[in-house]
């Protein structure tokens, strides 16, 4: 990933993310908590259903 100041650009499998995120999990890189953000130019969004850990 690429940050700038406390911004940062990722790769992140929105499957899972979407999982953490109803099993309201934090999401964490290197043991800080961040927020991830689908730009709005994105042609993609998060999964409506999501699956589990063990089935991702």
């Amino acid at each position: 990933g690429s940050t700038a100041g406390t911004i940062g650009l990722a790769i992140a499998r929105i499957d899972r993310i979407k999982a953490a995120l109803d099993a309201d999990l934090p999401i964490m890189a290197a043991n800080i908590p961040v927020t991830l953000a689908i730009p709005r130019w994105a042609k993609f969004a998060f999964p409506q259903e999501a699956v589990s850990a063990e089935e991702a």
